[in-house]
C-alpha cells in the first residue's frame, strides 16, 4: 500500500486531492499537512512513497522544505503543483530536486500520469 503526504494550505484543495488520490491509487493512505511545520512533523511520523506539495503556502519556505526532504528522505518522490505558470515554476523546482511538476489546471489523466511517474 502506498502512502502519500499532501501538503497544501487550502482545506478544500486537500480534500479534493485526497479524494482523487484515493480513487486512483486505492488501496493507499493519504496524510495531510498545511504548512512547513506540520509537514516536518508528518515526515517524522510516517514514511511516504510520494509527497505532493503546493508551491505557495503561508509560513513555508517551499524550496527549503524540498531541500530538507531531498536530504533526509532521498527515496521519497516529490511532486510539486501550482496554479502559477508552469514555465516559471517547473524548471526551478525540478532543478531543486522535485521529481515532477504539474499545474493545478491539469486534468485527471495528467495528474495520474504525473503521480505514477514520480512513484
Amino acid at each position: 500500500m502506498k502512502n502519500f503526504l499532501l501538503i497544501d494550505d487550502h482545506d478544500i484543495v486537500r480534500a479534493g486531492m485526497k479524494y482523487v488520490i484515493l480513487s486512483l491509487f486505492s488501496p493507499c493512505q493519504v496524510f495531510e499537512a498545511r504548512d512547513e511545520a506540520s509537514s516536518l512533523a508528518a515526515l517524522k511520523e510516517q514514511d511516504y512513497h510520494l509527497i505532493i506539495m503546493d508551491v505557495h503556502m503561508p509560513n513555508t519556505n517551499t524550496f527549503g522544505l524540498l531541500d530538507h526532504i531531498r536530504i533526509h528522505y532521498p527515496d521519497t518522490g516529490v511532486l510539486v503543483y501550482s496554479v502559477g505558470a508552469e514555465n516559471i515554476y517547473a524548471k526551478k523546482f525540478l532543478q531543486a530536486g522535485a521529481s515532477g511538476f504539474i499545474s493545478k489546471n491539469a486534468g485527471l489523466p495528467e495528474l495520474q500520469k504525473a503521480i505514477e511517474s514520480c512513484l
